[in-house]
């Protein structure tokens, strides 16, 4: 009986996950495309860029248009969103079904008599026989449920003519008899109209904001799938095409025949891919995912660890460090993934998951960060049933760099989970460390850098340790960065020793640096550490500035 008992709450424990982690929705977007002729209009460049990817996601995107003919044209285009319903079972179906039968435009639709049922025999007897329904719907229906789209042409909000939706159920895959593949497609197209004149360059902004995939027991995964070309194609190749996530946030799954890209690091922790002089072909797709949680040692406990020393610095030493290893528990690492290929993308997930089918398909592999030596240094294991990570040389420069997961605004000391300001750089010489200096070297040029002072990792370990009072930061190549001192390539300051962020508006171009700390406040443990270094890359390629000045403009209106 006991054991029955036991059988019984672990089965009910992982419905209850399922039922939290399976929003039994897919929703999928994509580029704007011509709904007829293209007329000879190029799409040039393009920005897709992730803002957001838990629940929801959104997107924003940056096109440029080229009218590369001598006349008038006007195109017909389309903004696609497909809605792809895959539980009807009540507790586990989505509640965007529910909405829906609520709205009057779709309520003849998705009506049911009794919604305690598994509604999918209900909503299909709505057909009374048809295959399919279109209508035509408004934009106000679908923000009712969760779904914005907004386009600006040089900041003038766009007409959408008209929302054209169709309606019914698809089964991609019947002979797949392990899940139930059948679902309930809801194929929307924004449709809008382009005049360009003759030799036009214009630029179009998309603002997209809906539901995103979430399924996983144990580990909650988050996907978004977004198809890049068509039957109908902008004339042309593409020039350029920028994709920016934030690293702990989303990570692109591309195509594999889009294995060719310069990756670039935006701010402290945004990505930037940049895939040059491609032909976007029909049935092109790539994807986003961000698997939340990694479950450790015990089913039900949680812990997430993300570190990443961006690929912007390399070469990282200094002139001595504490070599002693140190223990973080209830703490799980992982690696933070850059990139991810695969040809097998679907629009929709299928059946009950437990997982997101295309992030577990032996078709997608995943390219991880290049930060071998990091990784050296760092040891993850369970004791007792509980995740930790144990930090070999826990004073080692690369820890100076380390960017995990963490908000600016997260209070320093109160219920902070993440590493964060944890790992240090903390001199191993004898006395106070004055002299003593880390060096690394820049690939990108970066206009701020930012230090946090002292060993962060708990409240003790801060007020004991000594505090660097005064640093000397030197480019090691004579690059001017400090055009108003005696000597322009070394820039001395002090630095506060509060466990507050340090910003230094610095001009610092790629190349070499060295940060010396050349005078102490000595606390009773005389070993002096910098918990970490940050930096404001810039990313300086031209259309990209331009595309990251438009949506600044847009957004302080």
């Amino acid at each position: 009986m006991r054991k029955f008992l036991f059988t019984a709450l672990c089965a009910f424990s992982a419905m209850t996950l399922a039922a939290q982690n399976f929003n039994g929705l897919s929703v999928s977007t994509g580029n704007m495309y011509p709904d007829g002729s293209n007329y000879g209009v190029v799409l040039q460049n393009e920005l897709i860029q992730v803002q957001q990817l838990d629940t929801t996601v959104k997107y924003d995107v940056v096109y440029e248009f080229k009218n590369n003919t001598s006349t008038f044209a006007t195109v017909t285009a389309a903004l696609p969103v497909n809605v792809y319903f895959n539980e009807f079972a009540p507790g586990k179906r989505s509640e965007m079904l529910d909405k829906l039968a609520s709205i009057s435009t779709f309520s003849d639709i998705f009506a049911v008599q009794d919604k305690s049922q598994d509604i999918r025999e209900q909503i299909r007897n709505n057909f009374q026989g048809r295959k399919f329904v279109r209508k035509y719907v408004s934009a106000d229906n679908l923000k009712a449920v969760g779904i914005h789209v907004d386009l600006f042409r040089n900041n003038t909000r766009i007409n959408i003519k008209k929302i054209f939706c169709e309606i019914k159920f698809t089964d991609a895959t019947p002979l797949y008899l392990p899940k139930n593949t059948e679902v309930l497609s809801m194929e929307i197209k924004f449709i809008v109209e382009m005049n360009f004149t003759p030799d036009e360059m214009t630029s179009v902004m998309a603002f997209l904001t809906m539901p995103a995939i979430n399924a996983g027991i144990g580990t909650k995964e988050t996907y978004s799938m977004y198809s890049l070309g068509y039957e109908k194609n902008w004339s042309g190749r593409l020039e350029a095409l920028y994709i920016k996530n934030d690293i702990f946030n989303a990570t692109p799954i591309m195509p594999t025949k889009f294995s060719e890209y310069t990756t670039y690091i935006d701010g402290d922790r945004n990505q930037v891919l940049k895939y040059e002089d491609i032909m976007l072909m029909d049935k092109d797709k790539m994807a986003f995912y961000n698997i939340n949680n990694a479950a450790s040692c015990t089913t039900g406990t949680s812990y997430t660890e993300q570190l990443f020393i961006p690929s912007a610095i390399k070469n990282i030493t200094a002139s001595s460090w504490v070599k002693t290893d140190q223990e973080y528990a209830k703490r799980a690492f992982k690696q933070t993934p850059m990139i991810a290929f695969s040809d097998s993308l679907h629009p929709y997930q299928t059946g009950n998951p437990t997982v997101v089918d295309a992030l577990h398909s032996s078709s997608m592999k995943a390219k991880l960060y290049d930060q071998s030596n990091l990784y050296n240094f760092i040891a993850a294991g369970c004791k007792n049933n509980t995740p930790s990570i144990t930090f070999k040389e826990s004073g080692n420069p690369l820890y100076a760099f380390d960017i995990s997961d963490h908000s600016y605004e997260d209070s320093t000391y109160d219920g902070r989970e993440h590493l964060s300001r944890q790992t240090c750089w903390c001199e191993g010489v004898n006395g106070p460390g004055v002299g003593e200096y880390i060096e690394f070297e820049l690939t990108q040029p970066s206009h701020e850098m930012h230090i946090y002072n002292g060993n962060q990792s708990s409240k003790k370990a801060f007020d004991e340790s000594s505090k660097a009072d005064i640093i000397v930061v030197t480019s090691l190549d004579g690059h001017k960065i400090n055009p108003n001192g005696d000597n322009p390539s070394v820039y001395r300051s002090s630095i506060i020793d509060l466990t507050i962020l340090n910003v230094y508006e610095l001009a610092m171009p790629a190349g070499k640096y060295r940060i010396t700390i050349d005078a102490v406040d000595k606390g009773t443990v005389p070993t002096t550490c910098l918990s970490s270094i940050g930096f404001d890359f810039q990313v300086m390629d031209e259309w990209y500035m331009r595309s990251q000045s438009m949506l600044r403009s847009f957004f302080k209106k």
